[in-house]
């Protein structure tokens, strides 16, 4: 039997399409498969990533910001003079700092300063969050940012 002489080329070249079709196929799968398996970790990630918010006081400090909010809530209820507060941790101790419109040369105004620092400390000590062995100081200013009253603290 005869073979036509271009009969093989034309066999090897189809083999070699057959073949390249087949691994092209292949290459298809596998980055359809790695496409969509990237998409699927980047979707559970995402859905399972509750990390909260980063908080501002982190340490000792955010036990002095959890008790602020419900100190402020009460002494504003009253005391009509009482503006705010503000806490200073640097340099030791903690200083709680009580912003009034007090001014110094008002009557009578020694008694009400020490009433508020009084119930300033009582209600720091109630609620709780305020660590045992710390010193801290419940300072009171009046009107133009002057320092009235100052009173150290030791814990609980």
């Amino acid at each position: 039997m005869k073979h036509h002489p271009k009969a093989r080329s034309i066999q090897q070249k189809y083999r070699k399409k057959v073949k390249y079709n087949k691994e092209k196929n292949q290459h298809t799968i596998r980055t359809t498969v790695i496409v969509f398996s990237l998409i699927l970790i980047a979707l559970i990630q995402w859905r399972y990533d509750d990390s909260p918010e980063p908080t501002l006081a982190i340490g000792p400090e955010y036990r002095w910001f959890e008790a602020v909010p419900e100190i402020d809530a009460m002494l504003k209820t009253r005391y009509m003079e009482y503006k705010g507060v503000a806490l200073d941790f640097n340099p030791e101790p903690t200083k709680f700092i009580l912003k009034t419109s007090f001014e110094k040369s008002a009557l009578n105004v020694e008694d009400r300063l020490t009433e508020l620092v009084h119930v300033t400390n009582d209600l720091l000590m109630n609620s709780g969050d305020i660590p045992i062995d710390e010193t801290y100081v419940i300072i009171v200013r009046g009107e133009n940012q002057e320092e009235l009253i100052n009173k150290t603290f030791n814990g609980k």
